[in-house]
């Protein structure tokens, strides 16, 4: 093998590619029927492409309906606002846009191969926004893993702070941006034009090196980096990511269900935080195997259109197993909320809490910030209690202990009174007359 010069090099292989699409235009004239420039990007669906079709659509509307209601429980519920719960949101978030983006592209990508006809900017941006999202995932997975090794292992010398998981987050997205841009440069959308008709294709255009084959007695052509890009994004965004993973959970395990904390046996609020933290860690390692199992076949697909050899990517039974592959690593988008709500009671409760309100908002209509006022009064003996004034008489809260009252009232002309939504959420569900 010899390097020779480029150019003479890329003038023999166009002039070989260029016999190979002149075959090949040809074969396709003579195989087909009634194939004019026209041609339908969509081919005549069979069984097959609706049950695909049903599929997909189960896991985006109920991928968007669990991740969104995700969102809003940690978002509208000020007692969810923990360390844990933002990154199970930032979590939701890249599943919810890979519901939103990756899947249904994906979907009308095997719908109509080998034509692509999603056009030049989604050619570069579906890949861009789908290897940015599974970065996301597996950082964020990554992350949480970290955030609770120190959280337990260390509880008296890590200080893990809000600030600091936002700090975590962005840091998080700017790497699996990074990692994406590749993509951006790469993939190219080109139109092939034969005889009687016309395919638009989105392909990978890596640089190329070309070299002097002796013993074969023709030039040849590698993609020098495609390979290393692909491994290094297996190694550095899959299998590293894993590895720690494992190795947290596993010691996180071992302190919590085999190590004895010394004064465990006489501290409740020490036997109250543990089985807590078993609760999470309980969650999060579903959450880690549904990964790993959800997204290990995709990665052997990357792998092998990186290194296999061309007989095994072409083979029949290839597509098929892509399609798997591709549709279990969506389906982790969709299992996630559900893990969520399964293993953690509070996110059952927040659920029920958004899903309520919204449906108490929708029935009752949403009360005006200016005639509505919520008060809570809650005494513990006679000598203390609190009073206000309304329309001119005074009522003491001790008098509608453990209560909670609705009364309109004249605000101040420069106050406005606004009540939380989890007030509101509170208030609405403890009136029993109400349902």
């Amino acid at each position: 093998m010899a390097h020779i010069n480029d150019s003479l090099c890329y003038e023999i292989l166009l002039l070989d590619h260029s016999a190979e699409m002149t075959n090949f235009s040809l074969t396709i004239m003579d195989s087909s029927v009634n194939i004019t420039k026209e041609q339908s990007y969509f081919k005549t669906f069979n069984s097959q492409d609706y049950i695909k079709i049903i599929a997909y659509v189960i896991v985006i509307v109920g991928g968007l309906l669990g991740n969104i209601s995700v969102i809003l429980t940690v978002a509208l519920n000020r007692s969810m606002r923990t360390t844990i719960n933002y990154y199970v949101a930032n979590l939701a978030v890249a599943d919810a846009l890979i519901c939103m983006i990756c899947m249904g592209a994906h979907l009308l990508m095997t719908l109509t191969r080998p034509v692509y006809a999603l056009g030049g900017f989604m050619c570069k941006f579906n890949p861009f926004m789908q290897m940015t999202c599974l970065t996301s995932s597996v950082l964020t997975l990554s992350a949480i893993s970290c955030d609770r090794f120190m959280a337990i292992m260390f509880p008296l010398h890590v200080r893990i702070t809000k600030q600091r998981t936002s700090i975590v987050m962005q840091v998080v997205w700017i790497l699996s941006i990074i990692v994406s841009i590749p993509f951006l440069l790469v993939k190219k959308h080109e139109v092939y034009e034969f005889q009687d008709f016309v395919q638009p294709v989105c392909t990978e255009r890596w640089p190329m090196d070309s070299y002097y084959d002796e013993k074969a007695g023709h030039c040849d052509s590698v993609e020098k980096y495609r390979s290393t890009y692909y491994l290094m994004v297996s190694i550095t965004l899959y299998f590293l990511p894993i590895f720690i993973m494992i190795t947290a959970y596993s010691l996180i395990l071992w302190k919590l269900w085999i190590s004895e904390v010394p004064g465990e046996r006489h501290a409740a609020n020490i036997n109250v935080q543990y089985r807590a933290r078993k609760k999470v860690i309980k969650m999060v390692l579903v959450v880690l195997i549904a990964f790993i199992l959800c997204w290990t076949p995709m990665q052997s697909v990357i792998l092998s259109s990186a290194f296999g050899a061309a007989n095994t990517i072409n083979s029949y039974w290839y597509e098929d197993f892509t399609f798997f592959s591709y549709y279990i690593a969506y389906a982790n988008s969709f299992m996630n909320p559900i893990i969520y709500g399964g293993f953690n009671k509070t996110f059952r409760e927040g659920f029920c809490i958004v899903l309520r309100c919204g449906f108490r908002r929708e029935r009752f209509g949403r009360p005006p910030r200016s005639r509505m006022t919520f008060t809570t009064g809650v005494t513990s003996s006679p000598s203390r209690y609190a009073s206000r004034t309304i329309n001119g008489a005074n009522k003491t809260a001790s008098q509608k202990s453990n209560n909670i009252e609705m009364k309109p009232f004249q605000p101040h002309k420069d106050v406005e009174v606004a009540p939380s939504l989890k007030d509101t959420c509170v208030s609405i569900l403890d009136e029993k007359e109400l349902l």
